[in-house]
């Protein structure tokens, strides 16, 4: 009886794999984002993110067995603008000897080709040009053709405009004494043509824009928690939804001029311009001026501006804030005065309606905001805060790589990050402050 138990006991396990396997062509990208928390998931069911395809910009949707549910193409939504720019064109007209400095002398013209038939055993004074002066001096050239010179035009100011014109080394025969001299020499170009106009044509790509979830309601603010996929925060179907940001053209910080009109002088000569285009569109840079949400399939579901923000204003996560019964999206921005502010909106879910609330002021400072690695950053929250916050950096991926805990009371610390080149986010939290956050720059 032991025996057949034992035998019926093999089999079984004789029955079972080793191990089972599943293999997805999604990437694990990060542990902050590769779900949605569970309240923006239509039926509250937890749901795994893989990211794949080109530049992971589609998303997989598994169930709890790791079975495809559906895939979702994060379509970046492109921005095509126009830069209308005055064209000019001018020439080199020819070059003026500034100076011929001495630099070495010969007591006689013999003695010059010996010298340089010791230092190169193939010269003979067929290398050489002589043109007799007015004065009677003679003036000496190098034939460089005859040396077998590879980058003969380094011997000549611009050879690409004056061909041999302008040597940059010759010698002078003066009483029987030869001078080597070496020269200087300055362009003159004719006056700017104008040409006409160019139109260039541009695009800028919008991102999906992260977000930290913060629920108030459960006392824990787990700024951990990032995603870009929701399904019912902003209306109440099964399908997914993103946001996105919404750009147009403004004229801060426009660079009109792109070109140079001084002389150029040297003995190389340098590089010189003989064509330049100027920017004249009055508004020529790209700013966030609100965001858009965007279906699964890529149509638009809402499309909300700023009303107070028109300045450069770059946006690259917001925040998704539950308090009591409400919902708001948030983000941090700055106005064109570069004056720091919270912007709120309230999420009506079963309206499928997204209101903006209100501004509010942000207190969080950092500086510097571009930093070397391993150099002090400092924090400040303009006015001491009631309750303990939190001190959080996150990589461009999400990563946390650094916390720190700021004592009730305090407004200001100090901390170093020591992690490589790139961008970070520097998020604080309290108990019952709004979140906020900074971005700042390791070189």
């Amino acid at each position: 009886m032991k025996k057949s138990l034992f035998m019926l006991f093999l089999a079984c396990v004789a029955g079972v794999p080793s191990h089972a396997q599943k293999v997805s062509d999604g990437k694990l990208e990060s542990r902050y984002n590769i779900t949605v928390p569970h309240e923006f998931l239509y039926g509250n069911e937890p749901v795994l993110l893989l990211q794949t395809g080109s530049e992971l910009r589609t998303v997989n949707v598994y169930d709890e067995n790791i079975d495809l549910v559906k895939s979702i193409d994060l379509k970046d939504l492109n921005f095509n603008y126009q830069l209308v720019y005055k064209i000019e064109e001018r020439e080199a007209k020819d070059a003026t000897l500034v100076d011929s400095d001495p630099v070495r002398e010969y007591s006689s013209y013999e003695a010059f080709v010996q010298s340089e038939m010791n230092v190169n055993p193939t010269f003979t004074e067929k290398c050489l040009k002589i043109e007799k002066l007015e004065n009677g001096d003679r003036k000496i050239t190098f034939d460089y053709s005859k040396y077998n010179e590879p980058e003969i035009e380094s011997r000549y100011f611009h050879y690409e405009f004056f061909g041999e014109k302008y040597p940059l080394v010759y010698l002078i025969e003066h009483e029987g004494k030869v001078t080597l001299y070496y020269n200087r020499y300055e362009i003159n170009m004719t006056d700017w043509v104008d040409k006409g106009e160019e139109i260039e044509n541009l695009d800028y790509s919008l991102h999906p824009i992260s977000l930290y979830n913060f629920n108030l309601n459960t006392n824990i603010q787990d700024s951990r928690t990032i995603f870009n996929l929701s399904q019912t925060l902003f209306n109440d179907d099964d399908k997914f939804e993103y946001i996105v940001p919404k750009v147009k053209l403004t004229s801060e910080n426009n660079s009109s001029n792109l070109g140079t009109t001084g002389p150029v002088t040297g003995t190389e000569g340098g590089q010189i311009e003989t064509s330049r285009k100027t920017l004249i569109s009055k508004d020529s840079n790209v700013a966030v001026v609100g965001f858009q949400v965007v279906s699964e399939t890529g149509s638009i579901l809402q499309d909300v501006e700023f009303d107070t923000f028109t300045g450069n204003i770059s946006i690259m996560d917001g925040a998704v804030i539950t308090i009591g019964k409400n919902t708001y999206l948030a983000f941090c921005a700055n106005d064109a005065e570069n004056h720091s502010k919270t912007v709120f909106y309230k999420i009506d879910r079963l309206a499928s309606a997204v209101t903006k609330v209100e501004s509010v002021s942000g207190s969080l400072k950092i500086f510097p905001t571009l930093v070397d690695k391993g150099n002090v950053i400092h924090v400040d929250f303009s006015k001491a805060a009631k309750n303990e916050s939190e001190i959080s950096v996150f990589s461009s991926s999400g990563a946390k790589i650094k916390s720190m805990k700021i004592p009730a009371g305090q407004n200001a610390a100090q901390f170093v990050l020591d992690a490589p080149a790139g961008m970070y986010i520097v998020n604080k939290t309290s108990l019952m402050g709004t979140p906020e956050s900074r971005k700042i720059i390791i070189k």
